[in-house]
C-alpha cells in the first residue's frame, strides 16, 4: 500500500508542481531524482531494517522523515490549487471571460517552501514535551472523595528509533508534576527489541502515582516481541491488563479500570465481575468502545489523532470515524490521545499536536480549570 501512495505522490507533484513551470523540459527532469527521494522512504527503511525498525542513524530518519512528510503536504496544497484552478476556469468560461494566467512559479515555490517548513517544524516538534491536556470527565453521582481524581494516561510513546530515554524522562517529570491518583499506559509503548531498547525505559522507575501504573498492549508491542516487553515493563512497576480489571477504593467510593490486550480483546471479561462507582476500559485501538457497554468511559489511542488534520477522514474510515478527542456514544464517553510520541514511520504532525492527557472527574455540571 505504501508503495502506490509513495508512487502517486511522486506522480501528482510532478505533474501539478513541476511540469506547468515555464521551464526548459530538462530543468523539470532534474526534479525526478529529488521527488523519488522523497517518496522512497518505506523502501529506504525496509532496505535498511524493516519499516517498523529502520536501522539508520537518526539524523537520516529524521530527514527522510522531514522529505516524505513535505511531499504529502505539498500534494494536500497542490490539490487544493488544482480544484480552485478548475473553478476559476470554469467561471471564467461560463462568462466568457479572458482566462488571466496564473502566476504558476510563485504558487509551487510557495507550495515548495511552505511543506518543507511545516514538515521540518512538525518533525522536530515531536522531540518537546507534549503539552498537558485537561479533560473533566462528568460523572453521575460521583461520591465527594473521587471528585477530583485525576486519571493520567500515556498513550503510542514509540521509544525507539527515533523518540529516546531522554524523551521519556521529560515525559514521567511531567507526569509527576499532575500527581496523578493513577497512570494509564494505552499501547505502542515501543518500536524495537527488548535487547536493543529496553535501557530507553529506566524513567519509567520514576513514575508516581497513588493507585500506581496500569498497561495495555498496542499493536506495536506484538510487532517487537510482546511476552518479553511485558515482562520488561513489570519489572517497571508497570501492571498490564488482559481482559481484567483492577478496583480502587477512596473510602466509600469506588474506581474500576479494565483493560484489553490488542489482540484477543475481551470486553466482556474484562468489565465482568463487581461493579464501582465509576468504569473506565483501557484498549489501544478506538473500535473496542463499541462493545464496551458497560464501562463510563473508554480511552484508546492507535490514530496518533491522524498526525496530520487532512488525514483525519481517512485514519477515521478504519477507526469507526473515532480519531482524536472526547466522543459521545449512546450516553458512553469515549476518548481517543492524539499520542504522547510519535511513530517512526510517520513522525511529522501538522495541526495535530501530541498530548499526555489528564482525567478529572467531576460531577455533572462541573467545569474544570487547566
Amino acid at each position: 500500500m505504501m508503495q502506490y501512495l509513495a508512487l502517486f505522490l511522486f506522480a501528482y507533484a510532478f505533474i501539478s508542481l513541476v511540469l506547468p513551470l515555464p521551464c526548459r523540459w530538462y530543468w523539470k527532469v532534474l526534479t525526478l531524482p529529488f521527488l523519488a527521494l522523497c517518496a522512497s522512504k518505506s523502501q529506504i527503511y525496509n532496505h535498511f531494517g524493516t519499516w517498523l525498525n529502520p536501522n539508520l542513524p537518526v539524523p537520516v530518519i529524521i530527514s527522510l522523515e522531514i522529505l516524505f512528510a513535505a511531499l504529502l503536504i505539498a500534494v494536500f496544497f497542490a490539490l487544493i490549487k488544482d480544484v480552485c484552478f478548475l473553478g476559476y476556469s470554469a467561471a471564467s468560461w461560463a462568462m466568457h471571460d479572458k482566462l488571466r494566467p496564473w502566476p504558476t512559479s510563485w504558487i509551487s515555490l510557495g507550495i515548495a517552501l511552505v511543506s518543507l517548513g511545516q514538515a521540518a517544524y512538525g518533525t522536530f516538534s515531536q522531540f518537546s514535551l507534549p503539552e498537558v491536556k485537561v479533560q473533566p470527565v462528568m460523572v453521575k453521582n460521583l461520591p465527594p472523595k473521587l471528585q477530583g481524581t485525576r486519571l493520567v494516561q500515556l498513550s503510542d510513546l514509540h521509544i525507539g528509533p527515533l523518540l529516546k530515554g531522554e524523551f521519556l524522562t521529560k515525559v514521567v517529570a511531567r507526569v509527576n508534576e499532575l500527581h496523578p491518583d493513577v497512570v494509564l499506559l494505552t499501547g505502542d509503548l515501543v518500536d524495537g527489541a527488548v535487547r536493543d531498547v529496553a535501557p530507553e525505559f529506566a524513567a519509567l522507575d520514576k513514575l508516581q502515582a497513588t493507585w500506581g501504573v496500569l498497561g495495555v498492549t498496542g499493536n506495536h508491542e506484538y510487532y517487537s516481541g510482546m511476552t518479553a516487553w511485558v515482562d520488561e515493563f513489570e519489572r517497571h512497576g508497570v501492571d498490564f491488563l488482559f481482559n481484567e480489571a483492577r478496583i480502587f477504593t477512596q473510602d466509600n467510593g469506588s474506581i474500576k479500570i479494565a483493560g484489553v490486550p490488542d489482540r484477543g480483546a475481551d470486553v466482556a471479561a474484562a468489565l465482568a465481575g463487581p461493579t464501582a462507582d465509576f468504569t473506565l476500559l483501557m484498549a489501544h485501538r478506538p473500535r473496542v468502545a463499541l462493545d464496551a457497554t458497560g464501562a463510563d468511559l473508554t480511552i484508546a489511542g492507535h490514530t496518533h489523532g491522524g498526525s496530520m488534520f487532512f488525514l483525519q477522514p481517512i485514519v477515521g474510515h478504519f477507526n469507526d470515524n473515532l480519531v482524536s478527542g472526547m466522543y459521545d456514544l449512546d450516553k458512553r464517553q469515549v476518548y481517543v490521545s492524539n499520542g504522547t510520541g510519535i511513530w517512526s514511520g510517520f513522525s511529522c504532525r501538522f495541526g495535530v499536536p501530541a498530548e499526555i492527557t489528564c482525567f478529572v472527574l467531576v460531577p455533572e455540571a462541573t467545569t474544570v480549570a487547566p
